[in-house]
């Protein structure tokens, strides 16, 4: 089983909505946060060390990992989802899908 990490802002929009899609699928375990304060889940090292991958909405998610835990950078991978979504909003959906098929399956 992989060990898959999405991160957005405040957790409560993009990120949740990745890690329901694939929350299902066996070969994932899948979890979300935030950067900022406030999040349902706050971004920690220990997320980021238990991630083997790090989903992140955009590029300023992935600037925060690399300004605070250098270490894990490696592992981020920047999707290109703007913050103009709801929670499960069929748009966001698919662009979930659509910018992750070349790394999970669903």
């Amino acid at each position: 089983m992989k060990n898959i990490l999405f991160v957005c802002s405040q957790n409560q929009q993009r990120s949740p909505t990745a890690e329901e899609l694939f929350r299902h699928n066996p070969e994932y375990q899948v979890k979300s946060a935030g950067i900022l304060p406030g999040s349902k889940t706050m971004l920690d090292e220990k997320l980021l060390a238990w991630a083997e991958t790090v989903f992140v909405m955009e590029d300023i998610h992935k600037e925060w990992i690399e300004k605070r835990f250098p270490k894990y950078s490696r592992k981020v991978i920047v999707l290109g989802i703007p913050d103009a979504y709801f929670y499960l909003d069929a748009e966001l959906i698919i662009a979930i899908m659509e910018k992750t098929e070349k790394y999970l399956k669903v």
